[in-house]
């Protein structure tokens, strides 16, 4: 009798089990969020400056094979002080709204860029906050997809005089495979000067120094995945301006 009861309950837990990871296997493959090509975990690190508007803009897509209606909820779990938080679906919405309107998105369909965006304005207050996107169907709440994102909006430190003279060009060739080369002139109020690279949850992968007796720069790339990734120039330990690389 023991036994039959242990096996019962062996057999009850397991089948406990798979309905559990059934439920975040149906989760998972409901819906998708996709930002500069790169498939989105559960949280994304966005930096930029505290004076301009930052816009967190990932595509939809509906993984169902039925047409599913989408609202948005936004959360702002913790917002500088000042700043503006708000987003749109389809409409967009004043910072005090934290809920859409419906939406219907097709089985199998993408939405077009900027449908959805988080804008965060720092309104010139730098400082971290974080916001958390969730999209789910209101028809079956089970089927959602969320997104954190936290907002690095970093000071405009840098003095226009120190940079007055310097240079700094593009990265090239991006695309890129192996390497990228980058172009500069500096100055002597440049103490420190270099290229910083990190990936799309904002973790730094790669940091290159450049000499003041050099013009130019080559940066390797062979350690680093084929994706997307932002490269920052930063000059005096403050980060002068943040573009997109890609690699292949």
């Amino acid at each position: 009798m023991v036994y039959k009861f242990l096996m019962m309950m062996k057999k009850l837990i397991l089948s406990f089990f798979v309905l559990i990871f059934t439920g975040f296997y149906v989760q998972a493959q409901s819906f998708q969020l996709t930002w500069h090509d790169e498939i989105l975990s559960d949280t994304v690190i966005f930096e930029g400056s505290a004076d301009t508007l930052m816009v967190f803009n990932p595509v939809f897509k509906n993984l169902l094979s039925v047409d599913a209606k989408i609202k948005v909820v936004k959360n702002d779990i913790s917002i500088v002080e000042g700043a503006e938080s708000t987003f749109c679906w389809g409409v967009c919405f004043p910072p005090d709204v934290d809920s859409s309107g419906v939406v219907l998105v097709g089985a199998g369909t993408t939405t077009s860029p900027d449908y959805f965006t988080g804008d965060y304005y720092g309104v010139g207050h730098p400082g971290t906050s974080i916001v958390k996107y969730k999209f789910y169907n209101v028809d079956d709440v089970s089927q959602y997809i969320e997104v954190v994102v936290k907002y690095v909006a970093q000071p405009n430190a840098i003095d226009e005089n120190i940079l007055r003279g310097a240079q700094f060009s593009a990265i090239y060739p991006n695309p890129a495979h192996n390497y990228v080369n980058l172009d500069y002139t500096l100055v002597p109020e440049v103490k420190t000067a270099s290229i910083r690279i990190s990936n799309l949850l904002g973790a730094v992968v790669s940091e290159t120094n450049l000499n003041v007796g050099s013009s130019s720069a080559r940066i390797n790339l062979d350690q680093l995945e084929g994706g997307v990734y932002f490269y920052s120039v930063i000059v005096n330990e403050e980060r002068l301006n943040t573009k997109k690389l890609v690699i292949r």
